[in-house]
């Protein structure tokens, strides 16, 4: 009632393709994504490179499970925490949360390979503060700042345009990081991933 004609699929497709906030928005979505399914594909078979299966079966598969399973639950904490912050001390802007837990994730992403494996306990801590400075960022992305930056009746189209750009950035994490980790080494796409994440910051 009273709201005035809808905008049409085409016109809110214009808007979002020529809103540079988004194209930002959607390029360091990319950059994250780079990072999050660099170490959702490449982290146990890094892991087993290392060594972790020489430990025994039982210990093996501990340790495994504790790392990959500890990088999603992290990333749940740090996707809530991500929004309270913002909306608690910087007044529902959302950059200035990103940056930090960006910058963070290329800290913690270089320190990875370099872990010694054997010291589960650290190798538990640093996954688990990946996961916690990557989740948190990508919520705020998808969620928050696509409903802030693409209004209330373009928030879907804004959120579909960044998520598909963070697709692109998940393909090149699985067939690109491969051919670099074959050519280059686990350290050097490590180091990679972490390059993405404070890129994107």
């Amino acid at each position: 009632a009273g709201g005035g004609p809808r905008p049409t699929i085409a016109a809110n497709a214009l808007r979002t393709l020529t809103n540079p906030y988004l194209w930002i928005l959607a390029g360091t979505f990319f950059l994250l994504d780079v990072n999050r399914y660099g170490f959702v594909n490449w982290m146990p078979a890094f892991l087993d490179a290392q060594g972790i299966g020489d430990a025994g079966p039982l210990l093996a598969n501990f340790k495994k499970a504790m790392t990959l399973c500890i990088h999603p639950l992290a990333g749940s904490a740090g996707a809530i925490l991500a929004g309270w912050a913002s909306d608690r001390f910087f007044g529902g802007r959302r950059a200035p949360v990103m940056v930090v837990l960006l910058a963070l994730l290329g800290i913690f992403s270089i320190l990875f390979p370099y872990l010694d494996p054997t010291k589960t306990w650290l190798v538990v801590l640093v996954v688990a503060a990946v996961g916690f400075c990557t989740y948190g960022p990508h919520i705020l992305m998808v969620g928050h700042a696509a409903q802030d930056f693409g209004r209330k009746s373009g928030a879907a189209g804004a959120s579909g345009f960044i998520d598909a750009l963070g697709y692109v950035g998940a393909t090149l994490a699985g067939w690109g990081a491969g051919r670099l980790i074959k050519s280059q080494g686990y350290e050097i796409t490590f180091v990679t991933f972490g390059s993405a994440a404070f890129l994107a910051a």
